[in-house]
């Protein structure tokens, strides 16, 4: 006697189809880069499609611009960067190991995480200063980021 047996599981992911950003509670628009200055509160809205048929899914990410920075850097949304895999590649042969890798993953961004990113000039470069994470049901993939420059007569501490 023969038994054939399948299993069909849908693909559960979302991949960003908008990122929208709201600036001090005004209305939500769709840009690739934001004025700001120090004080200034950032929602940015990720709309999220899944690969499968079915509904899509809107997330609201919260920022504040800190009063103490020069306003310039970086909003980066998404699932995790692919990158891991690539530079533990390229740094094996010289000083990886098996333990340092299992570390990496230990501590890296789940899939399943939509994450936020706010990245600011700090004088020595860019540096992370806020991460805003929701975790979901399934996998996210994509990233999108959105540039932050200075609004116009915006200084520090102001």
């Amino acid at each position: 006697m023969n038994v054939w047996a399948s299993l069909e599981t849908p693909l559960r992911a979302y991949r960003i189809a908008s990122v929208r950003v709201s600036k001090n509670g005004q209305q939500f628009r769709s840009v690739g880069q934001v004025g700001i200055r120090p004080g200034t509160r950032l929602r940015v809205r990720v709309t999220l499609r899944p690969v499968e048929p079915g509904p899509s899914r809107e997330v609201d990410l919260p920022f504040r611009i800190p009063r103490n920075v020069f306003p310039f850097g970086h909003i980066q949304v998404g699932g995790p960067a692919d990158d891991l895999f690539w530079f533990f590649e390229e740094e094996a042969e010289e000083n990886g190991s098996f333990d340092e890798l299992l570390a990496e993953l230990q501590t890296a961004q789940r899939n399943d995480v939509l994450a936020g990113r706010l990245m600011l000039e700090t004088g020595a470069g860019l540096r992370q200063r806020t991460v805003r994470q929701v975790r979901l049901t399934s996998v996210v993939l994509g990233q999108r980021r959105i540039r932050l420059v200075p609004e116009r007569g915006s200084r520090i501490g102001r």
